[in-house]
């Protein structure tokens, strides 16, 4: 099952790359007074992006660049961020929650028809795995696609769409075993996830789980439900 979802969201990345090839900006629209320096920028924009290192990523992810991003730039930056994503690099070395806040890429005006399938798809795909990734909170990885402009009511559904086994797994990890009940600094406003995890449908779709399951799998469901309590 994980081979099938590595080989779609691949395949979801290979598409973006394909879709981009022709990108060629100037230079990587970074500061270059203290983040990149100009010689630096161009000479990765020389490189094929799948080229570029986790470091070198990590250093335009860290660096000021032009706010809105030019267009040729977001298209030569963000496959290789989905590519990172896919390989569990540290993409942001502030967080992976804003690894795709730059690109806007979940905003269906941002991005041409071609490529929208293609990044709903990774979206729909990645966030439901993301602890095979490296992902290991839900928050931050419901952060991730919310700061990369996806509508997060749409997010939710999908959360609570996934099969028992998945989600009680990553909230049990999260909640029961490492008493994890933070809400990352990345929202812009934190009572939405909040108002989620503490919510009427996440309480009814645990109840769905406790009726469904038995022994030690309603045992772990049970102890999610009620770990929410502290949030």
């Amino acid at each position: 099952m994980m081979a099938d979802v590595q080989s779609e969201l691949q395949d979801c990345v290979d598409g973006v790359y394909g879709l981009f090839r022709q990108a060629r900006p100037r230079d990587l629209a970074a500061c270059t007074a203290c983040c990149m320096p100009i010689e630096l920028q161009r000479a990765m924009v020389r490189m094929s992006p799948r080229d570029w290192t986790e470091a070198q990523l990590q250093d335009w992810m860290a660096a000021a660049v032009a706010d809105p991003l030019p267009e040729d730039v977001s298209q030569l930056v963000l496959p290789r961020v989905l590519d990172g994503l896919l390989r569990g690099e540290a993409v942001s070395p502030h967080g992976v929650e804003i690894a795709l806040k730059r690109f806007d890429a979940g905003n269906p005006a941002r991005w041409g028809d071609a490529a929208r399938p293609l990044l709903d798809r990774f979206q729909r795909h990645f966030l439901v795995n993301a602890p095979e990734f490296g992902v290991t909170r839900l928050d931050s990885a419901l952060c991730l696609f919310a700061q990369g402009g996806w509508n997060i009511d749409a997010l939710f559904r999908q959360v609570l769409d996934m099969p028992d086994w998945g989600l009680i797994g990553w909230l049990h990890q999260n909640w029961v075993q490492d008493q994890d009940f933070d809400i990352s600094a990345f929202w812009p406003d934190p009572s939405v996830p909040r108002a989620f995890y503490r919510g009427a449908a996440l309480d009814t779709r645990l109840v769905q789980a406790l009726e469904r399951l038995d022994g030690a799998d309603f045992d772990r469901a049970l102890e999610v439900h009620d770990a929410r309590a502290p949030m």
